[in-house]
């Protein structure tokens, strides 16, 4: 009798762990009103996470190590292992070791890159990865968009098409693939390692752009985020995915009084470790 009892608690153990996981799984997936971007801190690296409010889920960047699974592993459901979109701004390796990692132990949908030939040991590891798993792969160009739903969209505003020929003049900071979040009124700009150059090339281009918060470049260093293009972006937050006492001296500190100058509020992940922002595109908040 006492068995009998034992395997009956057994199963409705057992139907009720099951009953939860359906019931989580259901409201996890459901479209909400908010979008989440949250930046990781990752170290001497870039890495962020955007979640729109149809459960699409796009990393820009992976940072410069494994460290990043972990990160992802904390926002993901247990059951989900789709990333629908992989942006990978630029090919040095504290923006790419980590998504190599990513594309390792995930699905993902769509990868984009800045186009530029890439021939490290870390690409052809990156190159393998892509040919096993069958990932589809895009070169980013300017004027690209790609709408999630409900009016989350992410729009690709440089680089220009790349060449081999450019590509053997150009650094690859100033490369990087620039992209715009929006949603509602609100607005992120990416900008990957984008240094003056990229940052000037950008306002010329698109002399009306304007973003809420500012994701600097370059971890904050003093090529990056010159004033006339701060003047021009005006960014209410600013961004800087930075490690702790790195070895650059990032973020310089001519960067952060400019960034001070036109009052833009600075979050620093080697302050304060993982940077969320959510909003329902009526305004931003900072979690």
């Amino acid at each position: 009798m006492l068995r009998i009892k034992k395997i009956k608690l057994i199963a409705l153990g057992i139907l009720a762990i099951s009953s939860f996981l359906v019931w989580s799984a259901y409201f996890s997936l459901r479209p909400n009103d908010k979008l989440a971007v949250t930046f990781f801190d990752v170290g001497q690296g870039d890495s962020a996470l955007i979640e729109t409010p149809n459960q699409d889920k796009i990393i820009i960047d992976g940072g410069p190590d494994n460290s990043v699974l972990a990160k992802v592993g904390r926002y993901f459901s247990f059951y989900d292992r789709a990333v629908d979109v992989l942006i990978i701004t630029h090919f040095d390796s504290d923006h790419l070791a980590g998504a190599v990692e990513i594309a390792k132990n995930y699905d993902i949908g769509l990868i984009i890159v800045n186009g530029k030939q890439c021939v490290s040991s870390l690409c052809g590891e990156f190159e393998k990865v892509i040919k096993q798993k069958n990932i589809k792969v895009a070169a980013a160009a300017k004027g690209q968009e790609i709408d999630f739903g409900q009016g989350a969209k992410i729009n690709i505003l440089l680089p220009e098409n790349q060449t081999d020929d450019n590509a053997k003049k150009e650094g690859d900071n100033n490369s990087s693939v620039i992209s715009l979040l929006s949603f509602g009124k609100d607005s992120f700009l990416f900008t990957g390692d984008a240094e003056d150059k990229e940052e000037m090339e950008l306002i010329n281009i698109w002399p009306n752009l304007t973003a809420d918060v500012l994701k600097v470049g370059h971890h904050g260093s003093k090529n990056s985020t010159n004033q006339l293009f701060l003047e021009k972006i005006n960014p209410k937050f600013s961004v800087i995915s930075v490690g702790a006492k790195n070895t650059y001296g990032h973020p310089h500190i001519e960067t952060i009084e400019a960034l001070k100058k036109i009052g833009s509020e600075i979050f620093r992940t080697d302050l304060g470790g993982d940077i969320v922002m959510e909003t329902e595109g009526k305004g931003i908040m900072i979690k």
